[in-house]
């Protein structure tokens, strides 16, 4: 059995991301975050959101946070890296390139589809 701790944004709280990895051992704990904040090694692993490439992840997001999210990741090697990505309109044409240019440092991808509205 695995755990997710999710937000919000749960690196907002690293007290309670400890309290929850040392009462849980005996569990695999993810951290699902968008990867602004950095990164802590709790030897736990992390699914950060990606929403595109970087003009088309900052236009969903916000302006210049692809970059922060990048050098985040890129600062702390040791993590565990989960990309997590959402399908909608504005995006679904560079699914490719964002499984290209994250390649080495994910360890995984997973790609949620958005099938409501008219996103």
């Amino acid at each position: 059995m695995s755990i997710s701790l999710t937000g919000g944004e749960p690196l907002l709280r690293p007290d309670v991301i400890e309290a929850i990895l040392s009462e849980m051992k005996w569990r695999y704990v993810t951290i699902v975050t968008n990867g602004t904040l950095p990164l802590v090694d709790f030897g736990a692993g992390y699914f950060i959101s990606i929403d595109g490439t970087e003009s088309i992840h900052d236009a969903i997001r916000d302006e210049k946070t692809y970059r922060k999210v990048k050098q985040n990741v890129l600062d702390h090697p040791e993590v565990n890296v989960v990309i997590n990505m959402t399908i909608n309109s504005l995006n679904y044409g560079c699914v490719e390139d964002v499984a290209d240019e994250w390649y080495i440092l994910a360890r995984a991808f997973t790609f949620q589809l958005l099938t409501h509205g008219n996103n």
